[in-house]
């Protein structure tokens, strides 16, 4: 599956909410995700610009592969996704694969869907709240920008890790 998306900072929270709720998106989830990252020893996952992942939200546990980003104004890249059992059994998987946990991080996350896509507000410590607009087309993102009251020129395709890195 392709994952198809941009980010939204510097965005008012109470208002973004206010505009969700008047285009009818239906919130899906709020609460933390936990997310492991894993490499091979000689760290050859992000040499090639893809990475390994285990996330939990809720009770739900998704072991997924991410491919490397595809250049363009969107954040566009392959990714496998699988529910699994359960955080333990996914990390030890993993391990025993060869592959170790590079980082692991934590935010807390509202989950929305509207029409085809889905819109999260991210909020990770120490870095304002931003919000991420996924769709199955570039179309269909740019549609939803839209109707946030966005323009294309406001969005950026950065990863959440580039969101993290320290400015010098």
């Amino acid at each position: 599956m392709r994952e198809i998306e941009v980010k939204i900072l510097n965005i008012d929270v109470s208002v973004f909410r206010e505009k969700l709720a008047g285009l009818g998106a239906k919130r899906v989830f709020v609460g933390r995700l936990r997310t492991a990252v894993f490499d091979s020893s000689d760290g050859r996952l992000k040499k090639h610009g893809e990475f390994l992942r285990v996330r939990q939200e809720g009770e739900l546990v998704h072991l997924c592969f991410k491919g490397k980003v595809v250049e363009s104004k969107f954040k566009v890249r392959e990714e496998v996704e699988l529910v699994v059992s359960d955080w333990s059994s996914a990390v030890e998987f993993l391990s025993a694969l060869g592959f170790v946990k590079v980082f692991e991080y934590e935010k807390h996350r509202e989950s929305y869907v509207l029409g085809g896509a889905k819109v999260e507000l991210d909020t990770y410590e120490g870095i304002p709240t931003y919000a991420e607009v996924e769709a199955p087309s570039e179309s269909e993102v740019e549609k939803v920008v839209k109707l946030l009251g966005f323009s294309m020129a406001q969005t950026t395709n950065i990863s959440a890790s580039e969101l993290l890195k320290p400015t010098p």
